[in-house]
């Protein structure tokens, strides 16, 4: 389901209907900060929401107000119906990310500042390339969040090593985790840790999650 407010837009779609073979494409006409509209495509039914900026005839701060106010009526929808679903948003301006945190979004999509970012590893390394490729393309590995469980014992003092010997054993690369715990702590970076230190003792529980490098 798609909700967006252009003409354009719909063209697109209609064209991209006839190349999409395994997915159902559904879009309405509407605007994402109105309350009522966004109650009408039954919000609720989904878990999990991708939020992208407006970029034609409006200037950047313009288009992430929306995002925001889109933002903000998603979030107290999800407490008024009692379910967390997960919202991915993306900021044009990354001063405007911090915003955002108060408006408990799940993760943000900074699109020019995570080129640039890329852009600026490449000029350093021309072989990470061949990375890229491989986690943008739609077939090879990607990245997955995998229930602990999968790996190691929950409960337990252990390692990033052994995350790292487990994972291995079954042709994934660990590189990070998730503490469920810290979901809604910023400041704890909402429980993500990348690249942790290896020999640094960690407590798993049955809701945390490892994050890997995989193809399925």
């Amino acid at each position: 389901m798609i909700l967006a407010d252009g003409v354009e837009i719909e063209d697109e779609l209609n064209d991209l209907k006839s190349n999409v073979e395994n997915q159902k494409i559904n879009f309405k006409r509407g605007d994402i900060m109105d309350r009522a509209t966004l109650e009408s495509i039954n919000v609720a039914s989904y878990d999990h929401i991708i939020l992208l900026s407006y970029t034609l005839d409006i200037n950047i701060q313009e288009s992430d107000a929306k995002t925001l106010i889109c933002l903000l009526h998603l979030r107290a929808m999800s407490e008024k119906c009692g379910k967390d679903f997960s919202i991915v948003s993306e900021m044009l301006d990354i001063r405007n990310r911090d915003l955002g945190v108060v408006a408990k979004a799940d993760d943000f999509i900074v699109s020019d500042n995570l080129i640039s970012l890329m852009l600026s590893q490449l000029s350093e390394n021309k072989d990470l390339k061949k990375v890229y490729d491989i986690l943008f393309e739609a077939d090879g590995s990607e990245i997955y969040l995998k229930p602990v469980s999968r790996y190691v014992k929950t409960g337990e003092d252990l390692n990033f090593y052994t995350v790292l010997e487990s994972a291995a054993a079954i042709n994934e690369i660990a590189f990070g985790y998730r503490i469920s715990a810290e979901a809604s702590n910023s400041d704890e970076h909402f429980g993500v840790k990348i690249n942790p230190k290896k020999d640094e003792m960690v407590n798993f529980s049955p809701e945390d999650y490892i994050i890997v490098l995989a193809e399925d």
